[in-house]
């Protein structure tokens, strides 16, 4: 685009996915509280597990509820990507009623600080374990990636989304960020988030699909 003005990143979990205790300590964190948002070109505070919406995902995840979740790239976006005037970072979880009792935890206090969701975490992964969550959801976990902008004159409207377990979407791009270090590709010292670090965009995500990270892009 000549122009980007507003990205929405939206991601979904797939309760049948394997999942540990650092997991749902995780869930159970960016569900609770505050986080930070980017609207009308400025960083705001928003409640998490709100502004619900429904996205379409692909397959086999489908349309699914998202809701503002704590996660680093509404923060790190807009810092990094400068003009942008809406950035924001939904989540959600499959089957739909997970999504729901993590805010419903945050919003009674439980999950609040470390301590507390290290013991609720223990009160829930036995339920976990027993497959109680898994019931109805599947074992695959999606994003998508909207961004509005313009292109020659006039409004444009691209989006990528992406399928895998969550164990591959969450490591291999770790894995390709530390070889594109070691090969030499990266010349940016310091600390650097993915989208400031990475030029070559469309090479690093088909060494993605390459590790069967499945792709779609949309214009």
């Amino acid at each position: 685009m000549d122009k980007s003005e507003r990205i929405e990143i939206n991601w979904a979990g797939g309760s049948g996915e394997d999942i540990g205790p650092a997991n749902v300590k995780h869930v159970l964190h960016i569900f609770s509280g505050y986080t930070l948002q980017w609207r009308d070109g400025k960083e705001v505070q928003i409640k998490t597990g709100t502004d619900r919406k429904v996205v379409e995902f692909p397959e086999p995840m489908g349309k699914l509820p998202v809701y503002i979740t704590g996660h680093a790239e509404s923060v790190s976006v807009p810092r990094n990507l400068p003009g942008l005037k809406h950035v924001s970072l939904h989540g959600g979880l499959h089957p739909p009623y997970i999504a729901r009792l993590a805010t419903f935890l945050g919003r009674l206090g439980l999950t609040n600080t470390p301590k507390k969701r290290e013991i609720m975490s223990k009160l829930l992964l036995p339920l976990v374990n027993a497959g109680i969550f898994s019931k109805g959801g599947i074992d695959q976990s999606v994003f998508r990636i909207d961004v509005y902008g313009e292109k020659n004159g006039q409004s444009t409207h691209h989006y990528y989304s992406g399928v895998g377990h969550i164990a591959d979407i969450t490591s291999i791009p770790a894995v390709e960020g530390a070889l594109m270090i070691a090969r030499g590709e990266l010349h940016k010292p310091g600390v650097h988030s993915a989208e400031s670090a990475i030029d070559d965009v469309d090479g690093f995500l088909n060494r993605l699909q390459s590790r069967g990270v499945k792709l779609f892009y949309h214009e």
